[in-house]
């Protein structure tokens, strides 16, 4: 009963939000974020949990960045923030049946797409590495349409009939999806047969081949899944980070891999590898808080001791702000 009523509501959600504009349909899911704020009561704790940690005690009046600290004030305005983000989120990805090839592709600003056709043309496919950042499911969307089809692998929602209504959106523009469950193999092929795979990687991967990366300043269990395809494939990375402009539009950020020492040690490079992806998921992070899905339980504490080798350096560089000034592509 309780799925039904789940999917009746998606379902009627979604009738109503493809009947407005995109201004009043915003003005909704801005509602609905407040809404769930005040509402689930649980995911508002966790997401302010984890900003307390992310940014300590300080003075009121500061803004966010990669060393300031915020105030209970400033931490709760900001986890109000992140929730109405993402309810926009889910309203536009039910507005998805409205959007053909032109009308979606002109909500997106690439930068750096260079970069996924020279990953490509070296022709052993192209790792997408993104993380629950902006809009996934829009530039996702939008890179098919672009001429950049992918296969996604993702985790399949608990109820079955959201689970294909999302798939449905998800390959409109010709991606292809996978499940977690089903082997890397998959992935493999794909990358063999010169094709594009996205992998998220900036949830609590709750397995003993995690890596234990300092992101956001704590240790969190991270799965090594894209450097474990780009160093047994040779495919390249690329980063991709959908940035909210506001008015339903998004610049979709499209960066080489950052580069890391290899050394030939298969567990040493999967874990600097997945270092390097992680800080600059950080980074961006550090920029637009607001948009990263702050009310997921990102730090748990590790099940199993072999999951508390963390293979972070003690101190991080600034990473570089442009896509340009990122370095080359990781390579296997």
């Amino acid at each position: 009963m309780r799925r039904t009523l789940e999917w009746l509501a998606v379902c009627l959600l979604g009738f109503v939000v493809r009947r407005l504009g995109d201004g009043a349909a915003a003005c909704i899911g801005r509602w609905i974020g407040r809404a769930a704020f005040r509402l689930l009561r649980r995911r508002r704790r966790v997401a302010l949990r984890n900003l307390e940690a992310a940014y300590p005690g300080a003075p009121s009046g500061l803004a966010p960045d990669a060393s300031a600290g915020l105030s209970p004030d400033e931490r709760r305005a900001l986890a109000r923030r992140t929730f109405e983000h993402f309810a926009c989120v889910v309203v536009e990805i039910l507005r998805f049946p409205l959007l053909d090839k032109e009308s979606c592709v002109s909500r997106v600003e690439f930068a750096g797409l260079e970069h996924m056709r020279a990953a490509l043309a070296e022709g052993k496919g192209a790792i997408f590495c993104a993380g629950h950042f902006g809009n996934w499911e829009l530039a996702a969307l939008a890179l098919g349409y672009a001429g950049f089809p992918m296969t996604m692998l993702t985790r399949p929602l608990d109820n079955p009939r959201l689970e294909r209504l999302l798939a449905c959106y998800r390959a409109a523009s010709g991606n292809r999806l996978l499940h977690k469950h089903a082997s890397l193999r998959h992935l493999m092929r794909d990358l063999r047969d010169g094709q594009a795979v996205t992998v998220v990687m900036d949830q609590h991967f709750g397995d003993a081949n995690a890596v234990v990366v300092n992101f956001m300043g704590r240790p969190a269990a991270t799965t090594p899944a894209v450097a474990l395809l780009s160093l047994k494939t040779g495919a390249p990375v690329v980063m991709v980070f959908p940035i909210a402009l506001g008015g339903g539009r998004y610049r979709v950020l499209c960066e080489p891999g950052p580069p890391a020492a290899l050394t030939g040690d298969r567990a040493h490079d999967e874990a600097a590898l997945t270092v390097a992806m992680t800080r600059r998921i950080e980074h961006y992070v550090r920029k637009h808080p607001e948009q990263w899905l702050w009310m997921h339980e990102r730090w748990r504490v590790p099940a199993r001791p072999s999951l508390g080798k963390s293979a972070a350096p003690e101190k991080e560089a600034e990473a570089p702000d442009k896509p340009s000034e990122a370095a080359g592509v990781v390579r296997g």
